[in-house]
C-alpha cells in the first residue's frame, strides 16, 4: 500500500480513521523549477524531510524545529524555501487501498465530517467522500469535502474522471431508500443562504444521516465550531428544505 493520490478532484472511501501529519521543506513558489542553493553554495534537493539547513544566520536547524518556528523567522533565515505540511490518510481510491494526501483544509473538513456522522449514529468508515477542487476561490475555500454516497449503494453520478472509472468499493444492487419527506417547521424566511465550507460540509453529511430534530441539530452544529443561535436556525431551515 504505498500509492499516494496527489489529485485534486476524487472520490474516495477511508481504510479506517487513522491520519499522518507530512511535512516537507521546499523552494518558494516564487522560485520553482529553480537550482536553489544554501548558504555554502550547495544545490538543495527537494522535498527536504529531515536533517539539517543553515540559515542566513550561518546557525544550522534541525528540521524537527524548523517545523515548529514561526514563518515569519523562518522566511527570514530561510528567504528561498517555505514550508508545507499535508496529511496522509489511508483509502480506497477505485477500489484499491492506496494514501489519499490532503490540504490542511481538506483534512479539516474531513474530520469535522467524520465527527459529524458518528455523532449522528453512522459509520464514517461506510461513506464515500469526494473532494472537489475550485482554483478561482480564496485559498482557504479552494478545496471542499463532500459526502455523495454510502458503500453498498448504487451510484447515482459518474466518476469524476477517467482515472476512476471503477467503483470505489464493492457495489451491490441493493434498494436505496426513498427519500425522508421535508419537515415544516415555523421559523422566519432565511435571508442569507450563502454557506462556508464547514456550514456546507456539514449539511453534505447531515443529509446521509437519519434525520435529527432541533435539539439535535444544534448539539451537532456546537460541536463542530458553528454557536451563533440564528445562524443555527438558519441551517436548520436548509437542512429541512
Amino acid at each position: 500500500m504505498t500509492d499516494v493520490i496527489t489529485e485534486k478532484e476524487y472520490e474516495f472511501n477511508l481504510q479506517s480513521e487513522d491520519v499522518f501529519e507530512d511535512f516537507a521543506i521546499w523552494s518558494s513558489y516564487d522560485k520553482k523549477g529553480q537550482d536553489i542553493k544554501d548558504v555554502d553554495g550547495n544545490s538543495y534537493e527537494f522535498p527536504i524531510k529531515d536533517g539539517t539547513l543553515k540559515g542566513t544566520d550561518g546557525q544550522v536547524r534541525d528540521i524537527e524545529l524548523l517545523k515548529k518556528m514561526p514563518n515569519m523567522i523562518f522566511k527570514r533565515l530561510y528567504p528561498d524555501l517555505t514550508k508545507n505540511t499535508k496529511y496522509l490518510r489511508p483509502i480506497y481510491y477505485a477500489g484499491v487501498e492506496c494514501f489519499g494526501r490532503f490540504s490542511m483544509t481538506s483534512n479539516r473538513l474531513l474530520t469535522a465530517m467524520i465527527e459529524t456522522i458518528k455523532q449522528s449514529g453512522g459509520d464514517p468508515l461506510k461513506a464515500i467522500f469526494k473532494q472537489t477542487f475550485d482554483s478561482k476561490a480564496r485559498p482557504q475555500n479552494m478545496y471542499n469535502i463532500q459526502v455523495v454516497g454510502k458503500v453498498g449503494e448504487v451510484p447515482n453520478q459518474p466518476p469524476l474522471s477517467t482515472a476512476a472509472t471503477a467503483p470505489q468499493t464493492p457495489m451491490t444492487t441493493e434498494t436505496v431508500a426513498p427519500p425522508v419527506p421535508k419537515v415544516n417547521i415555523d421559523v422566519p424566511e432565511v435571508k442569507d443562504v450563502s454557506l462556508n465550507a464547514i456550514e456546507q460540509a456539514l449539511l453534505d453529511a447531515l443529509k446521509k444521516v437519519d434525520k435529527l430534530d432541533e435539539e439535535k441539530f444544534t448539539a451537532v452544529c456546537n460541536n463542530n465550531a458553528i454557536t451563533d443561535g440564528t445562524r443555527i436556525k438558519e441551517l436548520f431551515v436548509i437542512y429541512n428544505g
